[in-house]
């Protein structure tokens, strides 16, 4: 009986790999190769994300690398500022160091402090959550001798 749910426990987690691993790829994107490029410079991947669609679209038309290209350096500037660093560490996202060395230093410095703060607001709820559980230590201490 054991062996049978082993194996199918197995079973299930190969599936759920298996579908996890298969992503389809619009090789025509509906809203144009440069908003595609726009939307992952946003989100502050790489710019080599393009990789994925030329070894899986195969007969890409002759524009879509460099209409891609245009959009993603639209977006990785607007993510690689100082305001969009602060946002990304406050948030407890990783630095993926995907800006380009000439803009990474805005962005670095904002994530910096951007992780200061987010320390400083775990330290002060660190705190507070101290406090309210010695206050429920205490106030159980007193009933019990009460």
């Amino acid at each position: 009986m054991k062996k049978v749910l082993v194996l199918s426990f197995i079973s299930l987690i190969l599936v759920g790999c298996n579908t996890t691993t298969t992503t389809s790829l619009d090789c025509n994107p509906s809203e144009g190769w440069a908003a595609l490029g726009l939307s992952v410079g946003e989100k502050g991947k790489s710019v080599r994300d393009f990789d994925k669609y030329k070894s899986s679209c195969g007969n890409l038309n002759n524009s879509a690398q460099s209409e891609f290209i245009t959009g993603y350096i639209i977006g990785i500037k607007s993510f690689c500022s100082y305001g969009n660093g602060l946002q990304v560490a406050s948030e407890g996202l990783p630095n993926n160091n995907n800006c380009p060395l000439e803009m990474r230093e805005d962005f670095n410095k904002g994530y910096a402090n951007g992780l200061a703060v987010r320390e400083e607001n775990l330290r002060k709820l660190r705190r507070t959550q101290q406090a309210r559980d010695e206050i429920q230590t205490a106030s159980e201490y007193k009933g019990i001798g009460g």
